[in-house]
């Protein structure tokens, strides 16, 4: 089982132990392939510990190898909470402080690494695929320094053969493709047993030489940027490979989609992010305020109660936006969305002469068929004559307005002043 397998309420409590008093630190320390960048990163987060143990069990450890980390510092509550997820034949390992207590983990196990040089075999592959693309780099006023300084940084980062890449893309498959974007296409793959995302970088067709260049050096700033954020909303990378005739960055994989699908893509429907959404989190990032609460607004509050303006329509269907502002102390805009998401809108009444009841219209129907077979029985109404013309008054009363549901038929009133 690996470390990132483990359930959210292990990590949680493991955290409730680490965090106070800053004890995750001593973990860390005593972590294989664990950098001074990651714990500054991690420092940054409200929850180190859990930052800590995403970082480490996206390079490939194993819970057995953090049950090992908890017995050389002797946390036994830590060694506790991991006994469930770790074999019984380890249970009652020694809480040794000796270095070798962990095994040493390997991108390549079958690359060769002289046992008295204590460098991390995906360091040596590493600094192979920088001796092997250098020279891509190097322009003619390019000096060595300025190749150093592109590749400054990348040492945390375990280098990949592009004959793994094509092995967890089934050799870049078109059902894999996730997207597309300026410098390439972008392939889902599997990774010591977990989902990632590869980024292919390809050259446009016609490309001269420079362009390749310049395609390059973009992929190694980007792999030295990402090298040095630790964010929760920033994509984790898990490794590069620049070996092969394209290079190819490998990212942590997000099963619900990119960031264009989430605000510009319009078949999200309403859970797409609005344009003034989005400015405002720029004018926010622009000055460095990362905080997820908003900021106390003045005016007329923005939340209002569903059920008390339902309340209110229900009682009245007659009632107004500016009447409901006042009762409900909303803004008018804020209202106008509620009623909107509420499936709500204003329709004209429907005049009838009056409103009867089930006996009145059984009445007016049965002097009605009489009338009726009267003409049949004698044809009176011939001997109907209109002999005179009068002027009469036109009253034309203006209709009101109620709220109803969108296909419904608007309300049956009756017309007042009707003689």
């Amino acid at each position: 089982m690996y470390v990132f397998e483990l359930p959210p309420k292990v990590v949680y409590e493991l955290g409730d132990v680490l965090d106070g008093g800053n004890l995750w630190e001593e973990i860390a320390q005593l972590m294989p392939d664990i950098k001074t960048i990651d714990i500054e990163g991690c420092r940054r987060t409200e929850k180190p510990t859990e930052s800590l143990l995403r970082v480490w069990g996206s390079k490939g450890y194993k819970v057995l190898d953090l049950f090992k980390v908890f017995g050389r510092c002797q946390f036994v509550r830590c060694v506790d909470l991991l006994k469930p997820y770790v074999d019984p034949k380890f249970h009652n390992i020694t809480m040794s402080t000796e270095k070798s207590i962990l095994s040493p983990r390997s991108t390549f196990p079958n690359e060769s690494v002289n046992k008295g040089d204590n460098t991390q075999p995906s360091t040596v592959y590493s600094k192979r695929a920088q001796s092997q693309i250098e020279p891509l780099l190097l322009s003619e006023g390019d000096s060595v320094q300025s190749s150093n300084e592109i590749f400054s940084g990348l040492h945390t980062i375990p280098a990949i053969k592009y004959e793994d890449i094509q092995d967890m893309t089934n050799n870049f498959a078109v059902e894999n493709v996730c997207g597309k974007g300026g410098y390439g296409v972008v392939y889902r793959g599997m990774w010591k047993h977990m989902p990632v995302a590869v980024k292919r970088i390809q050259a446009r067709k016609g490309g001269q030489l420079e362009h390749q260049k310049e395609r390059i050096r973009q992929s190694l700033q980007e792999l030295r940027h990402l090298s040095k954020l630790r964010h929760d909303n920033i994509l984790s990378l898990y490794g590069y490979s620049m070996d092969g005739p394209e290079p190819c960055l490998l990212y942590q994989f997000m099963p619900s989609g990119s960031l264009e699908d989430r605000i510009i893509n319009e078949n999200e429907g309403k859970n797409v992010v609005s344009y003034s959404t989005v400015t405002r989190w720029f004018a926010k990032f622009r000055v460095d305020d990362e905080k997820l609460e908003d900021k106390p607004r003045a005016g007329r509050p923005s939340k209002l109660d569903k059920d008390a303006l339902r309340r209110k329509i229900e009682d009245d269907p007659h009632i107004t936006i500016r009447e409901l502002e006042e009762l409900l102390n909303c803004g008018k805009s804020t209202i106008g969305d509620h009623l909107k998401a509420m499936g709500m809108v204003k329709k004209l009444d429907k005049w009838v002469p009056h409103n009867l009841t089930d006996l009145q219209k059984a009445k007016r129907r049965c002097a009605s068929e009489k009338l009726l077979q009267r003409c049949k029985n004698e044809e009176f109404l011939d001997r109907i004559v209109t002999i005179d013309e009068k002027w009469i008054s036109f009253n034309n009363t203006r209709r009101s307005t109620s709220w109803c549901k969108r296909g419904e038929a608007p309300k049956h009133v009756p017309k007042p002043e009707l003689h």
